[in-house]
């Protein structure tokens, strides 16, 4: 469900994300039918990830995947977080990167 709050663009090309890491390597029509967008705004929408190198174009059948900046992405979670286990906060509450009470940093209550 969208909200009215939020910047449909960020949501569009998260979207794009989520669905290229459920689903592999995809074309641009497959992502647009799997996210329910047009192809011309997929397309763009791709076209700026790539840039960015959040998704890679296959050269040789022109499919998309997830890019390497997804992995940096997420091995920032480990350098700046160490060993502490991060959580994803119930919609509306906290935020993402909490650390849970009694984790290594931060005392238990």
């Amino acid at each position: 469900m969208r909200r009215r709050d939020r910047v449909q663009s960020l949501d569009r090309a998260l979207d794009i994300l989520e669905t290229l890491a459920a689903s592999g390597e995809l074309g641009v029509s497959e992502v647009a039918a799997r996210t329910g967008l047009v192809v011309s705004t997929t397309h763009r929408l791709l076209a700026g990830l790539a840039d960015r190198g959040y998704v890679g174009r296959n050269p040789a059948n022109g499919r998309y995947a997830l890019g390497f900046k997804v992995l940096e992405l997420a091995g920032g979670l480990e350098v700046h977080h160490g060993s502490a286990r991060c959580r994803a906060p119930a919609p509306g509450a906290g935020t993402a990167g909490d650390v849970r009470d009694g984790e290594p940093g931060r005392p238990g209550r």
